[in-house]
């Protein structure tokens, strides 16, 4: 399996193109997008958010996207941010926001395609 992805982080939208190598025979390409919001917020308020919320059944990926960095906090990304009133920040350079913007692009991809970890293989 592999897995080709570009990311432009930019001020209006984050925009994301890859290419999904499930076999030699099976490539899925495609897109989206995400708001360009980001917020860090603690563990618990997350939690604390989707317990209020009820999730009911599967949300798509790109509707809850968040990376926990440490134990005790994460970041919400893109339209999740939105729930938390993200700071505003057009005035930071975007290569200050762009890791947590491209690994959770990458997490919506893995989880869009239900790809566990034991299938990816590192290069």
């Amino acid at each position: 399996m592999k897995l080709v992805i570009t990311v432009d982080c930019g001020a209006s939208m984050t925009k994301v193109v890859y290419e999904l190598q499930k076999s030699s025979s099976e490539r899925i390409k495609s897109y989206f997008w995400m708001p360009p919001e980001i917020e860090r917020i603690s563990s618990a308020e997350l939690k604390e958010y989707f317990e209020l919320k009820g999730w009911i059944g599967l949300a798509d990926p790109i509707q809850q996207a968040y990376l926990k960095v440490e134990e005790n906090y994460c970041y919400v990304v893109g339209k999740l941010a939105r729930q938390f009133h993200p700071e505003d920040r057009v005035f930071q350079l975007k290569y200050e926001n762009a890791l947590y913007k491209i690994m959770s692009a990458i997490g919506v991809v893995l989880q869009k395609h239900q790809i566990k970890e034991k299938n990816l293989k590192r290069i």
